[in-house]
């Protein structure tokens, strides 16, 4: 990741989480916990990435498994491996990225306690591979390391190990989470992970906004090349974070305004700017702007 930089200098990336919002957690496979049919659409793919490098991104971030889309489990909740139809449609996805010439980050796991909403039975037993050692080296054998071999072999150097730890750490007010002790356990060992496919290969972790939680020195356990701050202000002034260079670089996970509205188009524009420089004057590697 230090080479590509070094020769594009800084990363503008941008964050295509689902490509529609009707299919979530079904976009690139099937949900078989929440019973939902694979969305997966080719052509809107291709146009997806076609718009966005077309406005100039230089990499997309992609989310692969909201709310636990594409995994296979079986009757005990442990983790058989990613669905047949998932991993054909994620590597058309990235034969299609490639066609475009549009370098892609994978987020690995993204935060799903959301998923089991009234549902603390089915959420206990599908996330045991996050808090029991013998099912989570499972869960690396069967869906990690296939995920990473296969976004290697169509050139992505970016893996995001986790957006947003912070909801099921046990750091945010959420129903159910885990111990933040052993979320960083967990995050490392799928970090260690992609590095055991290939040292060259960079990871990333994404702290929710406003990253107190990295100020905080919550994330100094974490192994990672770059921090990942997820900053929203409308302002695009985000000078709190210069501290996070005290101990490895950083890049902005997610970024933008706090609110949207249908007319602040102007104001949008003049957020990036500040964000920009923001970004300049503290050495963020890159950003990922929320959202396609």
């Amino acid at each position: 990741m230090d080479e590509w930089i070094d020769e594009h200098g800084f990363l503008n990336g941008i964050y295509v989480p689902w490509f529609q919002a009707k299919w979530y957690a079904r976009d690139i496979g099937p949900n078989t916990i929440r019973n939902l049919e694979c969305a997966f659409n080719e052509g809107f793919v291709r146009t997806t990435f076609y718009n966005c490098k077309a406005m100039g991104f230089q990499m997309a971030k992609i989310w692969i498994n909201e709310g636990f889309e594409g995994i296979e489990f079986d009757e005990k909740g442990s983790v058989l491996g990613p669905h047949p139809l998932f991993m054909k449609n994620l590597e058309r996805l990235l034969q299609i990225a490639n066609e475009v010439e549009l370098p892609i980050s994978i987020c690995l796991v993204n935060h799903n306690e959301s998923a089991f909403e009234g549902k603390k039975f089915e959420y206990d037993k599908y996330n045991r591979f996050m808090q029991v050692e013998a099912e989570t080296e499972k869960y690396v054998e069967n869906y990690i390391n296939p995920i990473v071999k296969l976004g290697k072999k169509y050139g992505v150097i970016l893996f995001d190990l986790y957006a947003e730890p912070e909801a099921e750490g046990g750091l945010w007010n959420v129903s159910r989470s885990m111990s933040w002790k052993a979320m960083v356990k967990f995050i490392n060992r799928i970090g260690k992970a992609v590095k055991d496919i290939d040292p060259k290969l960079a990871t990333t972790v994404s702290a929710g906004s406003p990253c107190n939680t990295i100020l905080s020195g919550y994330y100094s356990d974490i192994e990672v090349d770059y921090y990942g701050a997820d900053v929203y202000t409308n302002s695009g002034q985000f000078a709190s974070t210069e501290n996070m260079m005290l101990e490895r670089p950083f890049m902005l996970g997610e970024y933008g305004l706090n609110d949207y509205r249908k007319d602040s188009y102007l104001e949008q524009i003049e957020s990036l700017k500040n964000f920009f420089g923001s970004c300049d004057r503290y050495g963020a590697a890159g950003g990922f702007y929320w959202c396609y």
